[in-house]
């Protein structure tokens, strides 16, 4: 019995050698990594969306809107006056939808061939 639980307490040890052995590799879980590639989806999603906005309204006035040439700060005062800050966000539901799971997945695909490549 004394024996027994020696051995198990090497096994112990020996796992978790091997867990601290990959973490110093560089090896990332791929929850962490899924989690990351979230985090960064929403933040980028979050700070390039009113780009966006503004991209997508010049795109459909095209080069004229209601007889006057559009500009960067003419389409920017306009959204800020029909909506306020709140404006320059409308839609970025169906864009985290989109971006959020893009970004994790790509981010763990990278992890996963990384450390798939290496043992090869």
């Amino acid at each position: 019995e004394l024996a027994a639980g020696t051995s198990s307490s090497n096994s112990d040890s020996s796992s978790s050698s091997s867990t601290a052995a990959a973490a110093s590799a560089g090896e990332v879980p791929a929850g962490i990594s899924l989690a990351s590639g979230c985090v960064s989806g929403f933040l980028t999603a979050t700070v390039t969306f009113p780009l966006d906005v503004v991209r997508r309204r010049m795109q459909v006035y095209g080069r004229q809107h209601q007889g006057e040439p559009v500009s960067y700060s003419r389409v920017i005062r306009q959204v800020q006056q029909q909506g306020g800050v709140k404006g320059f966000y409308t839609g970025i539901l169906p864009e985290y939808c989109k971006v959020v799971p893009g970004v994790a997945i790509a981010f763990c695909t990278y992890e996963q061939l990384k450390k798939w490549l290496q043992a090869q």
